[in-house]
């Protein structure tokens, strides 16, 4: 079957490495589960299925339309264990990373307003002021 897409160096075994992200597919797959992007790209000459990854078309060796990098597998991919791999989408990542970003910058300047407000320097405390009765009630005086 790998022979007939087209597959080189690319495929190992029952997965097809992604050119653009280097996640591990099955072979199965038409896109990318990590990015989303089609792994197989039809040649404009004679129409042969190909690897995404191959620079030139398996059946008639007419160079594909596509410039693309070949690169090798992420390794912080191949150390983690499958199951420990998120494969859907991540599409809520993004706001949840805005809303504690937005939280700590709000934290920050609160705790920078309150900061500045401990370390302003106070006025110096004047004398004690004077109470004195008058009419039964205390009432406080301007010090002599």
């Amino acid at each position: 079957m790998t022979a007939e897409l087209g597959l080189g160096m690319e495929s190992e075994g029952t997965q097809l490495v992604c050119p653009k992200c280097g996640w591990m597919n099955v072979l199965t797959a038409e896109v990318c589960e990590q990015c989303e992007r089609h792994l197989f790209v039809g040649c404009h000459h004679c129409g042969h299925l190909n690897f995404r990854g191959n620079l030139r078309c398996v059946a008639c060796r007419t160079q594909l339309r596509y410039r693309t990098e070949r690169k090798e597998p992420r390794l912080d991919l191949l150390v983690w264990p499958a199951k420990w791999r998120v494969s859907r989408s991540r599409k809520w990542l993004l706001p949840v990373e805005v809303a504690v970003f937005v939280v700590a910058v709000l934290l920050t300047a609160f705790m920078a307003i309150k900061l500045a407000e401990w370390l302003s320097p106070r006025p110096a405390p004047g004398p004690p002021p004077v109470y004195v009765v008058k009419n039964g009630r205390l009432q406080a005086v301007d010090a002599p």
